[in-house]
């Protein structure tokens, strides 16, 4: 389906968007437990 879409550049970059959001919040994730282990540490 990917192929037939003739947008492919707007439809690579939505999903370059996509991805960079879902990354984002995967990294947001990863710090918060981090986070969540430091505090416990200091406590």
């Amino acid at each position: 389906m990917k192929k037939d879409l003739k947008g492919g550049r707007s439809y690579s970059s939505f999903e370059q968007r996509l991805s960079s959001v879902k990354l984002r919040e995967s990294l947001r994730n990863e710090c918060d437990q981090y986070y969540e282990i430091s505090r416990d540490i200091i406590n």
